[in-house]
């Protein structure tokens, strides 16, 4: 089968990104094609073994990934070759939050879950690697012309309380990260770990903790706010924009025509030694 360059470009980005639904893919890589023709190379690419499906939303749509075959084609290592059922929607709204965050210029390099849980087991045993965080992404951003690296996570639903208090004693002890931000998908939430941070926070802690609602960076885009433990601030204000026309904008995630894929090959300068074993967590 002879591939395409539309076809390398979407096997690169299922390899980066670990997932994309039928929607996306449209988007991303086949703008202007109409859907059944799309829908047809879906089913080609499938046949051959490059992509499979994963699963399927809420709204039936169809999630894709690649194959062992299809990641190797691409010469990348650390690609998803695994999807649990029970987080395909987290994992799909985690993908979706990536590509509004880089269409807005806030990133300079994301290593995805799926890239550090793959580091961390190539370097640990298995035992030790269950020990270790690994938050939904790691994100390099510039803020005040400085390369600072941040933590996300996508809360859409309640932990465990004692879960919580380790992974905040464990992110505390990172001394390479700026901040972790959690992006959230109500208030409540948010309010629960605010109180969490508030309360096991350490007074010596130089890490820094925002929130900020899921819904807010589709509607608001840069004009969002991070909510900190202390202070407020728009994430237009905080980071430093890559893309010069949005400095100042009111632009939604929404509102950015042309979506941002970074498929350029990069590698992360992020050691594994970031991830320190936390006593009694298991991912």
């Amino acid at each position: 089968m002879m591939l395409t360059k539309r076809d390398n470009d979407l096997l690169n980005g299922l390899s980066r990104y670990g997932l994309f639904s039928t929607k996306q893919i449209i988007e991303l890589f086949f703008r202007g094609t109409d859907s059944a023709t799309v829908l047809r190379r879906l089913r080609i690419l499938e046949a051959e073994s490059f992509i499979r499906r994963v699963g399927k939303l809420e709204t039936n749509e169809c999630l894709w990934g690649v194959t062992a075959k299809g990641g190797e084609f691409t010469g990348l290592e650390n690609f998803k070759t695994h999807w649990s059922k029970s987080m395909l929607e987290h994992d799909h709204k985690l993908v979706s939050l990536r590509l509004m965050l880089e269409s807005l210029g806030l990133v300079n390099l994301w290593t995805a879950e799926h890239q550090i849980r793959s580091m961390i087991y190539k370097k640990y045993s298995l035992r030790e690697a269950k020990n270790k965080l690994i938050p939904d992404g790691l994100m390099e951003t510039s803020i005040r012309n400085y390369s600072e690296s941040l933590a996300i996570e996508l809360e859409l639903n309640l932990k465990n309380k004692d879960k919580y208090q380790k992974i905040i004693y464990g992110y505390q002890g990172k001394d390479g990260l700026h901040a972790v931000w959690y992006i959230v998908s109500s208030q409540s939430i948010l309010n629960c770990l605010k109180n969490y941070w508030s309360k096991t926070r350490s007074s010596y802690t130089k890490l820094k903790v925002f929130f900020t609602y899921l819904d807010d960076i589709k509607d608001f885009g840069v004009e969002a706010k991070m909510f900190g433990i202390d202070s407020t601030y728009l994430i237009k204000n905080y980071f430093d924009l890559q893309v010069s026309e949005l400095l100042g904008a009111q632009l939604t995630a929404q509102e950015v025509s042309i979506p941002y894929l970074n498929l350029n090959s990069q590698k992360s300068n992020l050691s594994s030694e970031i991830h320190t074993p936390l006593v009694g967590f298991q991912n």
